[in-house]
């Protein structure tokens, strides 16, 4: 199929169609992932299980999603978005319809963990990347624009689940989730142009000017994923990833306990999660765009900043009344979410963006290690010493880890300069 072409007037930008294609792909993405806790009671009931086996069937679903897009990432580079979106689309049809018909739990793990997991997998990494490709200057903003999907989904996701579940059941549920989920993928993947070049742009719609490229302007060839990984500064980014996702799973994860263990009923505690959602909503759109004005290497240190010092925050003043749980939560998820939108930003103003997926799949795997090790974290000390204090410290103190090594990581600029001069026979790589 030929990419889409655009008849539009002159002034208008295809690159905001890409935005829009990514923010819908987001959206149903992790809105069918993060519908999963209005499944978990019906599915409990239906195979007589305990909570562990069907918790399960989310962890698998999550490990698939982040860990593969080592492999969708590179996948998005040579066939570009809109074949990885179509197979993404195939994937939530067949995975969900056939979740459907599951007769044991085992059965949804075969099919909704393996099926979706693999979807979102292949429609994040390809949709966040390929919005890289299409800006420059405004590359926080749009990135910000297409992620906050992710944040819609979680609003929207599980209140549409549940109703399905309540008026049919769930697996008529499914079924009518795998329809919808199967088309606006395949239609938003369909109308994902690979790069600006393809319909004969520019990035941010503009031809080149000397002196507002900014970071993937400068002066450097892109790299390719094996450099990029090998790089002393993917290296630090990296270690920060990591280190910075520990803090911010472990309060997602354990908010609404560490709120209900202070005394409030479970109403009060799921405010706190709220809270954070809508947080990372505002981090998404007003936030991350600030990396345009103030530096997007600058912006993502001070995201991790503020990330430790609210985590600290929350070790010496207890969240154990809603005037403090609320705000907090608020300001959280805001930190959370500019992180989350300047995250890919990073990757193509550090090495370009004619390997830009690969790159970013490959570094999201650090947001999978941070996912695991954070609810395990709070889990495990909790256990050990008989509340969250331990748990609070210790990721408190990763952050602020996580903040100095983002900070070690040189400046783009300079990275691409140091790039081309580390390999000065290679030739430059086309986007």
């Amino acid at each position: 199929m030929r990419a889409p072409r655009v008849i539009a007037p002159r002034r208008f930008f295809y690159g905001w169609v890409v935005v829009a294609a990514a923010f819908t792909v987001m959206l149903v993405g992790f809105g069918v992932a993060y519908s999963f806790g209005t499944y978990f009671e019906p599915l409990r009931d239906e195979f007589g299980v305990d909570r562990g086996s069907v918790s399960l069937v989310f962890s698998l679903t999550g490990l698939l999603y982040f860990g593969l897009g080592a492999i969708t990432g590179p996948l998005t580079d040579r066939f570009g978005p809109r074949a990885l979106c179509g197979l993404a689309a195939a994937l939530f049809l067949v995975g969900l319809a056939l979740a459907s018909q599951a007769r044991a739990i085992w059965q949804v793990y075969l099919t909704y963990s393996l099926f979706v997991g693999c979807g979102v997998a292949a429609s994040y990494v390809p949709a966040v990347s390929t919005v890289q490709r299409w800006f420059v200057r405004r590359r926080a903003l749009a990135s910000g624009i297409a992620v906050a999907g992710i944040g819609v989904g979680t609003v929207v996701g599980p209140p549409l689940s549940s109703l399905l579940i309540t008026s049919y059941g769930w697996r008529t549920a499914y079924l009518v989730t795998a329809l919808a989920a199967g088309v606006l993928v395949a239609l938003a993947g369909w109308a994902m142009a690979r790069s600006p070049s393809q319909l004969g742009l520019h990035p941010d719609g503009e031809a080149p000017r000397p002196g507002l490229g900014g970071p993937a302007a400068a002066a450097g060839r892109d790299r390719t994923v094996l450099e990029a990984v090998r790089s002393r500064e993917f290296a630090w980014l990296y270690a920060a990833m990591v280190l910075a996702t520990i803090p911010m799973f472990l309060g997602i994860a354990h908010i609404v306990a560490y709120a209900q263990g202070a005394g409030m009923d479970l109403a009060e505690a799921s405010l706190g999660l709220v809270s954070i959602g809508i947080g990372s909503m505002v981090g998404r759109l007003v936030l991350s765009p600030l990396g345009d004005r103030l530096g997007r290497r600058r912006s993502y240190a001070l995201t991790v900043a503020v990330t430790a010092a609210l985590t600290f925050l929350w070790l010496v003043a207890p969240l154990v009344e809603l005037w403090s749980l609320v705000p907090w939560g608020i300001a959280f998820g805001s930190a959370y979410g500019a992180f989350v939108a300047l995250s890919p930003t990073l990757m193509a103003d550090y090495f370009g963006t004619a390997h830009v997926s690969g790159t970013i799949g490959v570094f999201y795997t650090g947001a999978g290690l941070g996912s695991l090790a954070g609810p395990w974290l709070g889990g495990v000390l909790f256990d050990a010493v008989g509340s969250y204090r331990l748990a609070i410290l210790v990721a408190a103190l990763l952050a602020v880890l996580a903040t100095l090594a983002v900070l070690k990581a040189p400046e783009p600029e300079r990275a691409r300069v140091g790039g081309q001069r580390l390999q000065p026979s290679d030739s430059p790589a086309g986007s």
